[in-house]
């Protein structure tokens, strides 16, 4: 599995690719995101007798309990295993160091009370760029005025050591993987037009999820949405197209033709978001709350 595949894992295993209005602002206070992710971690198991809760920290700011867990994971890791780090992203920037040498630095939201210090060669910062193009756009920006926010995971070694009697973590990064998300709900995305969407179907308090793709190929079609309250038990697929291009004509058709095939014509919705910026159809109504004061 991918660093990405394993990202879209936690995330879904947590059940933070859903969304219900019950929900409220829950997801705006990290200990609780890091509680979801963390019962989540423990039924993964990667190796025979551990669990991925054995590696992971998970690093956000307010978490007046996160600063120890991540000792104590590093400290369980040391040097024989390599250490998970999961968290908002402030920023990726490639920092000159001696020598005319330079690293890449990656810096967690609320990192600071962590003691954390996580870097990479520089050809990392190259790969992200070139990988999480929406990611990176958005991490150069001003933090009040970021659209989005990122989440990362990066696989590491690390070394815990005291400077000046202070417990300093730090990670020397073998892999790092980005995903987008809507600030309030944190539902990925991976446009602006379905950052729209996603905005939209809460503001009009929709229960919903973001199939997300794992290591799945492009080749499968995999809703961009599908709605959970309008009473079909299979959900209601919504698809956002973002392009215009001919490359991508014949994949628009072919997607049409598999919701047709599955779910009938009017049983799912889409958004000409290209022809129609701004302007999407109505969403299917809402036939029956499904979980709506629960969720995570």
């Amino acid at each position: 599995m991918t660093e990405l595949g394993l990202l879209h894992l936690l995330w879904e295993e947590a059940g933070l690719n859903g969304w219900t209005p019950g929900v409220g602002r829950a997801r705006r206070r990290w200990p609780f995101v890091r509680e979801a992710l963390d019962r989540a971690s423990v039924r993964i198991v990667p190796a025979r007798n551990q669990t991925l809760s054995d590696r992971l920290a998970l690093i956000g700011y307010g978490d007046p309990d996160g600063p120890a867990l991540l000792h104590e994971t590093a400290r369980g890791c040391g040097d024989a295993w390599r250490i998970l780090l999961l968290g908002i992203v402030d920023d990726i920037a490639l920092v000159d160091w001696k020598d005319d040498r330079q690293f890449c630095s990656l810096r967690f939201d609320g990192a600071s009370a962590y003691n954390l210090r996580v870097s990479a060669a520089p050809v990392w910062h190259e790969r992200v760029v070139r990988r999480y193009p929406m990611a990176m756009a958005a991490l150069a920006l001003p933090r009040a005025e970021r659209a989005i926010r990122v989440v990362g995971l990066v696989t590491a070694t690390v070394r815990v050591g005291l400077d000046r009697g202070v417990t300093l973590v730090r990670c020397r990064a073998d892999d790092i993987a980005l995903m987008e998300v809507e600030p309030d709900t944190l539902i990925p995305v991976s446009s602006g037009y379905e950052l729209e969407i996603a905005r939209a179907l809460a503001y009009q308090r929709r229960s919903f999820i973001r199939p997300l793709r794992f290591d799945v190929g492009r080749d499968v079609v995999l809703p961009d949405f599908v709605l959970t309250d309008t009473g079909d038990p299979r959900g209601t697929p919504m698809e956002v197209l973002g392009r215009a291009d001919e490359a991508y004509a014949a994949r628009r058709a072919e997607k049409a033709r598999y919701y047709n095939e599955v779910y009938g014509q009017a049983r799912w919705w889409s958004w000409d978001a290209v022809a129609s910026p701004g302007h999407w159809p109505a969403f299917p109504p809402v036939l029956a709350q499904t979980g709506g004061e629960d969720g995570v």
